[in-house]
């Protein structure tokens, strides 16, 4: 049998176990850079843009922002993915600006992976359908009636005239309008020009006419109608348009969009 040296046993033997025989230092390396899941751990992510809430139109570009840090140094860790999602729509980066969010109100979510460890966040957003803008214009039917405190005396009579709105691209409701109307055997002879606001949403239209008498008094009727993308029909009540029930004003409004 050959003769082998005790040292070059030790030796062999220190190789094999891929340790070396020296002094072994306590000190895993891993722990001062922290291993994924060490990292993990202490990481803290919240989404920065959008804000909670935010209303975009359609189109918008919208910032996409989340921060991700250890809580306990507050530096910046890098994660392994990011994922934001909502309604089956996705985007993988951390940070960016999209225009293709889907229509609606929802959640907006973002997961964060951080070696085994997934964390969310979400924050409330909602992106408003853009229509074309249309005007509408037609003819007032309408009629008032008119107590005189003067003379102790109330009157009824027509008041026709025509009438112009629109709606933008957020389908918001504005316009005008314009009817004349003779009282008390002609005596009064009065000439009406009101305002419209209000919302179309889908083929509902609802807001406010209002307009001044010659005193400054305020008075207005809430409307409610159809409209479509061709043809607008509106009727107001004669109910709201007085606190003092002196003059009271109710009627209709039918009118195509023009091309």
């Amino acid at each position: 049998m050959a003769y082998t040296h005790p040292t070059t046993l030790l030796l062999t033997a220190c190789l094999l176990l891929a340790g070396g025989c020296g002094d072994k230092d306590d000190t895993d390396p891993k722990d001062d850079t922290g291993t994924p899941d060490q990292t993990a751990a202490h990481a803290v992510i919240a989404i920065v843009s959008p804000g909670p809430g935010e209303t975009f139109a359609q189109g918008d570009a919208v910032s996409l922002e989340v921060s991700i840090t250890n809580e306990e140094t507050g530096d910046a860790i890098v994660p392994d993915a990011v994922e934001w999602s909502a309604q089956g729509w996705t985007y993988d980066q951390a940070a960016g600006s999209v225009t293709d969010l889907p229509l609606g109100s929802y959640a907006l979510e973002v997961t964060v992976t951080i070696g085994s460890r997934d964390l969310t966040d979400s924050v409330s957003v909602t992106v408003e359908e853009l229509y074309d803008p249309l005007t509408y214009r037609g003819d007032l039917r309408s009629r008032i009636y008119l107590y005189s405190n003067e003379y102790d005396l109330d009157d009824e009579g027509p008041c026709d005239g025509v009438f112009e709105l629109v709606t933008d691209e957020h389908h918001a409701v504005s316009g005008s309008g314009h009817c004349s109307v003779e009282l008390f055997w002609g005596m009064v002879d009065w000439d009406v020009d009101f305002d419209i606001d209000g919302q179309r949403t889908g083929d509902t239209i609802q807001g406010t006419l209002f307009f001044f008498d010659d005193h400054g008094t305020r008075y207005e009727n809430p409307y409610e109608g159809t409209a479509t993308d061709s043809m607008v029909d509106i009727a107001f009540d004669a109910d709201h348009s007085s606190a003092d029930g002196e003059l009271t004003f109710w009627g209709t409004m039918v009118g195509s969009a023009l091309p």
